[in-house]
């Protein structure tokens, strides 16, 4: 896999599934190298052993519906990943993680309504789950709703005020829908947690150069950290 050669990657992973049938990893492997040489028939195959490895995950079963998407990441037609992503995870409708996958598929599939209504269904089986909320945001952002992922960020941060990660997402989110006043506010939240940060000093002194603050942009981005650094957006 490593050597970029899935002849015979795919070779080896074929004979560890026949000595190691149970394995579920073998048959993730399998599935993943297996997926770009194409064909009705292959996918058909791919889908059958990754079945059998979220059948037999043992404990692993969020973890596996989550790798899904990576493991058909080489199948070109998106749009098939997404059928299959979506059989595969109909017998765990009860996990959230299956939602995940589906809404990831979705993504990738360029169907953001769906993506958003799989993200939402996983919010109903855990509300306020971080990895959830992130990708509802992610999702707004990536079909120009700006202003719309910045307030359900909002809301989540007035519920986890001390989780500086969503804390930051919510600061992104409102540069992204030029909100610059308030993003630098949350901007610098965050910078008090952590003041020898270069892309918080960056992002406040990006911030004050948009909003005419020649003071504060020159204070923060000439700071001796903000080297290599990185957009706030």
């Amino acid at each position: 896999m490593y050597s970029r050669n899935p002849q015979m990657a795919g070779e080896a992973a074929s004979l560890w599934v026949e000595v190691a049938p149970n394995s579920e990893e073998a048959r993730r492997i399998l599935a993943g190298v297996g997926g770009p040489t194409g064909g009705a028939a292959n996918l058909d195959n791919v889908q059958t052993h990754l079945a059998r490895a979220l059948a037999q995950s043992n404990g692993r079963l969020p973890q596996n519906l989550l790798g899904l998407n990576r493991a058909l990441a080489g199948i070109p037609d998106k749009d098939a990943v997404l059928r299959i992503v979506q059989r595969l995870t109909e017998p765990y409708l009860d996990v959230p993680e299956a939602y995940i996958a589906r809404a990831q598929a979705a993504m990738v599939a360029q169907d953001p309504m769906l993506a958003l209504g799989a993200v939402d269904l996983a919010l109903q089986l855990r509300p306020g789950w971080e990895p959830a909320v992130m990708l509802k945001a992610q999702i707004l952002q990536h079909s120009g709703a700006n202003a719309e992922a910045a307030r359900q960020l909002e809301a989540e941060v007035q519920r986890n005020p001390d989780n500086n990660a969503l804390r930051l997402a919510y600061a992104r989110a409102l540069v992204s829908a030029q909100r610059f006043e308030d993003a630098r506010s949350e901007f610098r939240r965050l910078l008090a947690f952590s003041p020898n940060d270069a892309e918080l000093l960056y992002a406040v002194g990006l911030l004050s150069a948009q909003l005419d603050d020649k003071a504060e942009a020159e204070s923060t981005t000439c700071a001796p950290s903000t080297t290599a650094i990185r957009n706030p957006t």
